[in-house]
């Protein structure tokens, strides 16, 4: 059995060393929402996001293959190292899907599909889907769309009510809350604007990291010619690509970002995803 070993773990956080990394990190946390959050109110949204991840995993199944799993794991953490949420145990997972596709809910829960994985060409942009859905944690969009809070200014917002559900009343708002998140997960998607500040966000979690900061909108418009070809297979939260590829476009002339510059990993990204 072939296994990963701790030089590779340390090879991923090596990555920085090979970069500008700490004009990007100072960036890239100059991003981050400053708004101090009480330890209820993460508290909350760890358990929320744990209860929304069941949820996920009710709907399709963890993948299988370990050695995928444990390889996507180890990229996700190496980005996670140099988020702004270090209050957050970052998890990650392979959803066994053709869905091009990935998730993320509150409390630091990461899945990825197999449909997206199979268009992915290197770590970077393996790494750039992760970034992403990494960002959507950090600026709590969710949370802030529900109001998922530990204060008891909001009742409704409690984590005892939310979560817990121990009355009737509880009961109802806990699966409409529920219900609310799945419904932007897998049916309504994401704000565009949203979209467009996770994308900036992952840019600049991706130069912190070494990775190259174009491989997200590289992936997103490989995305495109693909479902232009087979449009069955769009997604309803796939936003339009475009837009938001302009935006980074424009954030990578602003910054410098050169693909010089940055690793993409494609040998190493080979290796692992065609392990059975």
């Amino acid at each position: 059995m072939i296994t990963l070993r701790f030089s590779f773990l340390l090879a991923l956080i090596a990555i920085p060393l090979l970069t500008n990394a700490d004009t990007f990190r100072t960036r890239w946390h100059q991003l981050q929402n400053a708004t101090a959050h009480s330890r209820d109110d993460v508290r909350a949204e760890i358990e929320f996001g744990r209860t929304i991840a069941a949820h996920v995993l009710g709907k399709e199944d963890l993948l299988t293959n370990s050695h995928l799993t444990k390889y996507v794991s180890l990229v996700g953490r190496s980005l996670a190292l140099h988020s702004s949420r270090q209050e957050l145990e970052f998890r990650f997972g392979v959803l066994n899907s053709d869905a091009i596709n990935a998730y993320s809910t509150p409390g630091g829960y990461v899945f990825i599909t197999v449909g997206a994985l199979n268009l992915v060409q290197d770590e970077a942009e393996l790494a750039a889907i992760l970034a992403h859905e990494i960002a959507h944690i950090n600026s709590r969009h969710i949370v802030k769309e529900l109001n998922i809070r530990g204060s008891e200014a909001d009742q409704l917002s409690t984590l005892t009510r939310v979560i817990s559900a121990s009355s009737t009343t509880s009961r109802v708002a806990a699966s409409q809350a529920i219900d609310s998140a799945m419904h932007v997960l897998f049916d309504q998607g994401y704000k565009v604007q949203d979209e467009i500040e996770a994308d900036k966000q992952a840019m600049f979690l991706l130069a912190t990291t070494g990775y190259d900061p174009m491989a997200l909108p590289r992936f997103l418009l490989r995305v495109d010619d693909y479902l232009a070809l087979n449009p069955s297979h769009k997604s309803p939260t796939h936003p339009a690509s475009q837009i938001r590829y302009e935006n980074m476009r424009q954030i990578a002339e602003e910054e410098h970002f050169k693909a010089d510059n940055f690793l993409n990993v494609k040998q190493r990204f080979s290796r692992y995803i065609s392990m059975e």
